[in-house]
C-alpha cells in the first residue's frame, strides 16, 4: 500500500486591488516548492456569509501568508482575516509586496518577522519563506489537525462520542507536552478538547472497576452459598468446587483481557512513532527536492539577466561603430573606396535586441492559475513564435515559452498526481532543442564581428544540445538524435554528429532529410 506524504497547506491573505497578480505568483512558486497553497479569490457579495466562508479557508490552513501592501493594511478584511489567524492560534509569516509605514501594519504582525519580497529577485526570498515554513512541520499538522476535531465536537454540542480515545489521546497529550516558542501556542479550545477526552477516558476506567468489583461480589456471595451447601451432601461440595474453578477462570480470562488491551495499546504506540519516523524522512527527501528545484530556477534566471547584458553590450558596440563610420565618411567625402568600405559595413546587420519574459507585456498564459492549461497555453504560444519568420526575437520568445511549458508540466505533477505524457515531454524538449539550434544559427554571422555574440551563440548551442539529449533520454527518436548531431555539426564534432545521424536512420530509414545530413558530415570529414 503506498503512503499518502503530508503536505502543509498555506492560505495567502491579500487585497486583491493592488496585491493580485503578486499573490498569484507567489501561489505557483509554493505549489512548485511541494506545498498546498489556496487563497480567496471572490468578492464580497451581499447577502453573502464571507465571514464564514474565510474562517474556515483559516481553519483548515497550517500557516497564513500575509501579503503587505498600502490596500493590504487598509483593508477591513485583510484586518479580520489576520484576527481570525490570532484567534486560532494560527502561525502567521508576513511578506513585503509594496512597503508601507510601520505604524499603518497590522497590531498582531509588528513582533514578527518580515520576508521582503521587494528588496530583489523572487526566488531567494521564496527559499526564505519555503525554509520557514518548514520549521515545526509536525507539530504544527498535529495543531490543525486537533484544532478540526475540536471545532466539529464543539459545534455538535460537545457529543462524547468524538472525544479522543486510546493512542489518539495518548499523542494528543504528548503533543501538549511538547509545545514550546516559537510555535503557535495551543488554544483554550484544544486543552478544553484533550481535558473532556482525559476526563471520559477516567470514567470509563471507574466504570468498568465497579463493574468488576460487582461481578467479584456476586461470585463470592455465590461460593458462600455453595459452601453452606457442601455441608449436606458430597454432591453439593463437587458443585462448590466447580464454582471456585469457574471464579478462577473468569479472574484469569479478565486478565487476559486487561494483558491484550496492554499489547494492542502499545503496538499502536509504536505504530504512531514509526508513522512519525517515515513521515520526518519524507520531509528531508522532499526538502532537498524543493531546493534543488528553487536552485535550477535562480540559475535560469541569472543566464537570462546575463544574456541581456551580454546583447545590449554588443549593440551598443555595433552602434558606436555605425556612427564611426558615419564619421569617416563625413571626412572622405567623395571617395569610391570610402563608400564601398561604408556600404561593406553597413551591410553587416545590427544586432537585435533579445527580449526578455521580464520586458515582454504578460500574455493571457501568465494569468491562467490551473497548471494543465498554463502548460497548455505555454507550448500553444511556443509553437506559434517557431511558426513566423525566423529572427532572434521570434526563436528566443519561442525557447522562453517552452520553458514556461516544461515548468508547468511539473507543476501539473506536484498539483494533481498525473504527470504530463513522456510523448509529449520529448516533443517539447525537441522543439525547444529546435529553437535554440535556430537561435544560435542567427546568432552566428553577429560572432564575427562580437566576441559576446560568439560566446552567446556557443551557449545555446549546449543548451540546445542538452535538450535533444533529454529528449533521447526519455524515449529514443529520430527527431531527437537528428536533433544531436546537427547541434554537434556546429560545434565541429563531426565524429559524434555522423553517430547521430546513422542512429536516427535505423529508426526512420525513409527520411531523405536526414540521409542528406549524413553525406554532408561524412563529405566534411573526408575533406579534412
Amino acid at each position: 500500500m503506498t503512503e499518502t506524504k503530508e503536505t502543509l497547506r498555506v492560505f495567502i491573505s491579500y487585497a486583491r486591488r493592488d496585491a493580485s497578480a503578486f499573490a498569484e505568483e507567489l501561489l505557483c512558486g509554493l505549489e512548485l516548492a511541494g506545498f498546498e497553497a489556496y487563497l480567496d479569490r471572490h468578492d464580497i457579495e451581499a447577502g453573502v456569509d464571507w465571514e464564514a466562508r474565510l474562517g474556515g479557508l483559516i481553519q483548515s490552513a497550517d500557516t497564513v501568508v500575509f501579503v503587505i501592501s498600502p490596500a493590504a493594511v487598509a483593508s477591513e478584511r485583510c484586518d479580520w482575516e489576520v484576527k481570525r489567524a490570532e484567534a486560532l492560534s494560527k502561525r502567521i509569516i508576513p511578506v513585503v509586496h509594496v512597503d508601507v509605514p510601520e505604524e499603518q501594519a497590522p497590531l498582531g504582525l509588528k513582533r514578527l518577522n518580515y520576508i521582503f519580497f521587494n528588496k530583489g529577485s523572487f526566488t531567494p526570498a521564496l527559499g526564505e519563506l519555503a525554509r520557514a515554513l518548514r520549521v515545526d512541520f509536525d507539530w504544527i499538522r498535529e495543531h490543525t489537525r486537533l484544532g478540526e476535531l475540536a471545532q466539529r465536537w464543539q459545534a455538535r454540542n460537545q457529543s462524547e462520542v468524538l472525544l479522543l480515545r486510546g493512542p489518539e489521546l495518548d499523542a494528543a497529550r504528548a503533543w501538549l507536552a511538547v509545545w514550546k516558542a516559537p510555535a503557535p501556542a495551543p488554544t483554550d479550545l484544544h486543552r478544553a478538547f484533550i481535558n473532556e477526552s482525559e476526563a471520559a477516558e477516567g470514567a470509563a476506567v471507574k466504570r468498568e472497576r465497579k463493574r468488576q468489583r460487582a461481578l467479584r461480589i456476586s461470585l463470592g456471595a455465590a461460593t458462600l452459598v455453595f459452601a453452606g451447601l457442601a455441608a449436606a451432601a458430597t454432591v453439593l461440595g463437587l458443585r462448590e468446587r466447580t464454582a471456585r474453578e469457574g471464579e478462577a477462570f473468569a479472574l484469569q480470562r479478565a486478565d487476559d483481557e486487561k494483558q491484550k488491551a496492554t499489547n494492542e495499546r502499545d503496538a499502536a504506540v509504536r505504530a504512531l512513532a514509526e508513522r512519525d519516523e517515515a513521515l520526518h524522512r519524507a520531509q528531508l527527501a522532499d526538502t532537498s527536492a524543493q531546493e534543488a528545484t528553487i536552485a535550477t530556477i535562480a540559475a535560469r534566471e541569472a543566464a537570462l539577466h546575463e544574456r541581456e547584458r551580454a546583447n545590449e553590450e554588443a549593440q551598443n558596440a555595433a552602434l558606436e561603430r555605425e556612427a564611426a563610420l558615419a564619421a569617416r565618411e563625413r571626412e572622405q567625402e567623395g571617395g569610391l573606396r570610402v563608400l564601398r568600405e561604408l556600404q561593406a559595413c553597413v551591410a553587416v546587420p545590427p544586432l537585435p535586441t533579445i527580449r526578455s519574459r521580464r520586458q515582454e507585456p504578460p500574455g493571457r498564459e501568465l494569468e491562467i492559475s490551473c497548471p494543465r492549461a498554463r502548460y497548455q497555453a505555454f507550448l500553444q504560444a511556443g509553437r506559434r513564435a517557431m511558426s513566423e519568420p525566423p529572427t532572434i526575437d521570434s526563436r528566443q520568445l519561442a525557447s522562453d515559452r517552452f520553458i514556461n511549458a516544461l515548468m508547468a508540466a511539473n507543476t501539473v505533477r506536484f498539483a494533481s498526481g498525473e504527470p504530463i505524457a513522456p510523448d509529449d515531454l520529448i516533443a517539447i524538449n525537441i522543439e525547444l532543442g529546435q529553437a535554440y539550434l535556430e537561435l544560435a544559427e542567427l546568432l552566428g554571422p553577429l560572432g564575427a564581428v562580437n566576441s559576446d555574440c560568439a560566446a552567446g551563440r556557443s551557449e545555446t548551442l549546449r543548451a540546445a544540445l542538452g535538450h535533444f539529449e533529454q529528449a533521447a533520454a526519455l524515449g529514443e527518436s529520430a527527431g531527437a538524435l537528428r536533433g544531436m548531431g546537427c547541434v554537434r555539426m556546429a560545434l565541429g564534432q563531426t565524429p559524434e554528429a555522423i553517430a547521430d545521424f546513422e542512429r536516427a536512420l535505423t529508426l526512420a530509414p525513409n527520411d531523405t532529410d536526414i540521409r542528406r545530413l549524413l553525406d554532408r558530415a561524412r563529405t566534411a570529414t573526408q575533406q579534412r
